[in-house]
C-alpha cells in the first residue's frame, strides 16, 4: 500500500472548465427559489466558487451545488447556515492504491467510475487526516459506492475499504431543520432525542433517511423513505443466536453464496438481529471471516434487500 499515492490524490485532482456564468436555480419546483444564505454559505466557505447551479434537495432547507474553484470542479451540500459537505470530481485513473485494496477480496473483479475526494464535512475538524475518496463500482452486475480512507485505529494506521449500495450523494444534517417537517413530527414522537441524520440519495433521486437519537434508555435508529414513511426501527429488534433460526430462504442464500464462502458469526461485527415493524419481519446479518465483513438485510421470504461489505487492513 502506497500511503503517498492516496494523499497524492488530491493533488491531481483538477479539471478544466470554460466560460463563466453567474448563479443557476436548476430546480425541480419552480416556487422553490435559492435562498441568498445559502449562496452566501458556500462563497464563505468557497470564496473563488464560480458557475454555481443549486438543485433543491428539501424544499427551501437544503441544496446540491456544483460549481467550479480555480481548475477544479466542486459538488457540495448546503443549507441556509453552512456548507454541509463538499466533494471535490475527477477524471483522472483509480490510484494503485484503491485497486490494491481491491485485490485478494471477495469483491475483486469490478470497475471504478465516477471518482471524487471529500475535501470537506461541517462536523469533522478541518485537521483530522481522515478523508474519504469514494468511486462507483460495478461489481457482478451490480453498482455500487466504493469508500476507502486511511485512519487510526487506537495507535495503529488502517486503511478501510467500504462497499455500499449505491448512492449519488450522502449528506449528514446540521439539526432537525434539514430534514422534511413529517419526519421531524415522526422524530419527536419516536425519540426522547435528535443526534443526526445520514440522507442518501439513489441513482433516481429518492432519499433515504437514517435519524439517530435516545429512544428511552437506548440510542436507536430510525429509517425514513423517500415519502417520509417510517420503514424501520432498530429498537424493535430481536438477537438470534445461529445462522439456523434464519428462515430456509435466507440460509439457502448463505450457503450457496460463493462471496460467503469462509463467513460465519464470529468476529466483532458478527451477529443476527430479527426487527418487526407493521407486521413484516427483516433480518440484519452480519458475516465476517479475519478482517472482511458482510453486512446484508433480508425480508422473511430470503430477499436480499440491501448489502454492504467492509475491509481492514
Amino acid at each position: 500500500m502506497n500511503l503517498r499515492k492516496i494523499s497524492g490524490l488530491y493533488a491531481i485532482l483538477a479539471l478544466g472548465f470554460v466560460a463563466c456564468n453567474p448563479v443557476t436555480d436548476r430546480q425541480p419546483v419552480p416556487l422553490d427559489g435559492v435562498s441568498p444564505d445559502a449562496i452566501r454559505a458556500v462563497t464563505s466557505r468557497f470564496p473563488q466558487a464560480k458557475e454555481m447551479i443549486f438543485t433543491s434537495l428539501e424544499k427551501d432547507k437544503v441544496w446540491q451545488v456544483n460549481f467550479r474553484q480555480q481548475q477544479a470542479q466542486y459538488r457540495a451540500v448546503t443549507n441556509q447556515q453552512t456548507v454541509l459537505l463538499a466533494d471535490q470530481l475527477a477524471t483522472q485513473a483509480v490510484p494503485d492504491s484503491l485497486a490494491s485494496l481491491v485485490n485478494n477480496t471477495v469483491i475483486n473483479g469490478g470497475t471504478f467510475s465516477n471518482l471524487r475526494a471529500e475535501t470537506y464535512l461541517w462536523y469533522r475538524d478541518s485537521a483530522s487526516a481522515d478523508r474519504f475518496v469514494f468511486a462507483d463500482y460495478n461489481w457482478q452486475g451490480t453498482r455500487y459506492t466504493v469508500r476507502w480512507t486511511i485512519t487510526n485505529i487506537k495507535g495503529s494506521i488502517t486503511y478501510l475499504l467500504e462497499m455500499m449500495p449505491y448512492y449519488q450523494l450522502e449528506y449528514r444534517t446540521a439539526s432537525q431543520l434539514d430534514l422534511p417537517t413529517s419526519i421531524q413530527q415522526s422524530i419527536g414522537e419516536q425519540l426522547t432525542s435528535f443526534d443526526h441524520a445520514i440522507v442518501r440519495v439513489d441513482g433516481q433521486g429518492k432519499k433515504r433517511y437514517s435519524v439517530a437519537g435516545q429512544q428511552k434508555a437506548s440510542f436507536v435508529s430510525l429509517t425514513y423513505d423517500d415519502a417520509g414513511t417510517l420503514i424501520s426501527n432498530s429498537g424493535n429488534q430481536q438477537r438470534l443466536a445461529s445462522i439456523g433460526q434464519l428462515p430456509a430462504g435466507l440460509q439457502n442464500y448463505i450457503r450457496d453464496a460463493p462471496e460467503l464462502v469462509g463467513f460465519g458469526l464470529s468476529g466483532q461485527f458478527a451477529g443476527i438481529t430479527k426487527s418487526t415493524d407493521k407486521g413484516a419481519d427483516t433480518y440484519s446479518v452480519v458475516l465476517q471471516k479475519g478482517r472482511q465483513t458482510w453486512f446484508m438485510v433480508f425480508s422473511s421470504e430470503g430477499q436480499l434487500l440491501s448489502r454492504s461489505y467492509l475491509n481492514l487492513v
